[in-house]
């Protein structure tokens, strides 16, 4: 059993008693998930900045003529923005990854941030699915 001046086991560094105590139960997994995707969700409010809005829209056109028989323009910029930060202007996103490492506690997190210093993107139409593979053609 955890003492309430025990360190807490979410790996906040505070006491439990000032942190998890009065929570409901939830695991470790559960809070790093919501770091994770808090962190994700901040990237995407934060970027593209102003002066960069030129370069993505410029990629989109260009993307938008091969997918917009698969899919619709609201996808195809959500598709495109990722190639455009992981692929076109990498170092938007690492330098963001290393501003949030700073902050991080959690070396589960941390972790995972490590992670997604290299991402890849991959847009494919799934041709088949049966029990146990999926057939993917990349578009």
């Amino acid at each position: 059993m955890i003492g309430r001046n025990d360190p807490c086991p979410c790996g906040s560094g505070k006491k439990y008693k000032k942190c998890c105590e009065s929570k409901e139960t939830i695991t470790i997994e559960e809070v790093q998930t919501e770091e994770l995707e808090r962190i994700l969700q901040t990237f995407y409010d934060e970027y593209p900045e102003r002066k960069d809005v030129p370069a993505f829209q410029e990629l989109v056109e260009k993307w938008n003529d091969s997918l917009k028989q698969y899919l619709d323009m609201e996808m195809i910029e959500a598709i495109v923005l990722d190639e455009f930060f992981f692929h076109h202007k990498p170092e938007i996103w690492t330098n963001y990854l290393e501003k949030q490492r700073k902050k991080i506690v959690r070396p589960s997190t941390l972790n995972a941030i490590k992670q997604w210093k290299e991402p890849r993107v991959f847009v494919g139409e799934v041709i088949d699915v049966d029990d146990h593979y999926m057939t993917v053609v990349h578009i």
